[in-house]
């Protein structure tokens, strides 16, 4: 059964939950946000990442049309308030797959007003149970991790919320999986040599899904190859090698 918008969403950012900045987990999300790079600027491993991973997520699920996808939590609201779906009052009860935007200088009096402060943090909605809340979120804590924070509804540090308009009945973006053969198996890195970077696609097809996208000058390890189409399993998908005259992709050692 295919899943909802809002659902593909939230199960994505919640697979990531338990992996650290060592882990290639990490590196997935930050080259995933390159490769559309929504402001101009291209994250590094260090950087710090909760904006950028939310963002991420969206582009993995296919709702970044729904997002106000950037690496800058203020740019986050900024676009959410142009896109009609920022919730100014923190005191309101969240649905799942919403954005929770924190404030760290939150004062000790928190629940008598209305906080409008700099956000420093933002994290996505999982469930809202008995006054808590419970959010998947990125860079967290001192050794900025991927995991789990519960905070409760008008509680402390909570800044507002970004309220995506999913479509609860449309499902997320999804084309079939087309069983592949004739190919080669191989174990093959290849350099992305386009300025723009290189799509990744369901299927070994300019016609295909894009899944997720490969920045300029990175390197990826391909295993299987079909004509000029080679496939990586860390970016879950086949890239084009080169079209006519124009190429791609560069192999190195």
């Amino acid at each position: 059964m295919s899943q909802t918008q809002r659902d593909k969403f939230v199960d994505i950012a919640c697979s990531f939950k338990g992996y650290t900045m060592k882990d290639k987990a990490h590196r997935q999300v930050i080259d995933t946000f390159n490769a559309h790079c929504p402001d101009g600027y291209r994250m590094t491993y260090t950087d710090y990442h909760c904006a950028a991973s939310v963002s991420a997520w969206a582009y993995m699920a296919g709702v970044e049309d729904l997002i106000p996808c950037s690496c800058n939590v203020g740019v986050m609201i900024n676009k959410a308030k142009k896109m009609g779906i920022w919730v100014e009052n923190e005191s309101v009860k969240p649905e799942k797959g919403w954005l929770a935007v924190y404030d760290w200088q939150d004062g000790s009096n928190y629940a008598n007003y209305d906080n409008k402060n700099e956000p420093d943090h933002v994290g996505v909605v999982v469930s809202v149970k008995n006054g808590n809340i419970t959010v998947m979120e990125g860079n967290m804590g001192s050794s900025r991790l991927y995991g789990y924070r519960t905070v409760k509804v008008n509680g402390r540090y909570l800044r507002g919320y970004i309220a995506p308009k999913f479509d609860n009945g449309a499902k997320a973006k999804k084309t079939e999986v087309k069983k592949i053969q004739g190919y080669i198996t191989i174990n093959q890195k290849y350099k992305v040599l386009p300025t723009c970077g290189m799509n990744v696609r369901e299927n070994p097809s300019v016609k295909s899904a894009r899944v997720n996208g490969i920045p300029y000058g990175k390197t990826f390890t391909a295993t299987k190859r079909l004509n000029n189409w080679v496939y990586s399993s860390y970016y879950r998908g086949w890239v084009c090698m080169k079209e006519g005259s124009d190429v791609y992709l560069k192999a190195v050692k």
